[in-house]
């Protein structure tokens, strides 16, 4: 019993050190494809941070690469965007900017 908890933590600290949360959270986060796709809201800084649109943002095992990737189409919307709650989503979107009404920009 021993053994195997301390097996089970060496297995936890190696997903967290490689950031991800656990072995089952990535099983989830996957879409289709066996990749990660994540959506996050494009908001404007300003009063209210108005939802200017999503980014899209995919990777084949990293959730923080898949954002990363979301990253690089934020200068779609203007240079003072950034992007909030980022979802990972279970289906395959290509990545890139999308309006409010998930049309490709």
């Amino acid at each position: 019993m021993a053994r195997m908890k301390k097996a089970s933590t060496v297995v936890l600290v190696f997903f967290s050190m490689i950031g991800l949360n656990s072995p089952v959270a990535v099983a989830q986060d996957k879409n289709e494809f066996g990749m990660i796709t994540v959506k996050c809201h494009a908001v404007r800084n300003g009063p209210g941070n108005p939802i200017v649109g999503y980014v899209v943002g995919n990777h084949v095992s990293s959730l923080s690469n898949a954002k990363k990737d979301a990253d690089l189409y934020l200068s779609v919307f203007s240079f003072s965007a950034r992007k909030r709650h980022c979802k990972a989503q279970r289906k395959y979107l290509p990545s890139g900017a999308y309006d409010t009404r998930m049309n490709p920009l």
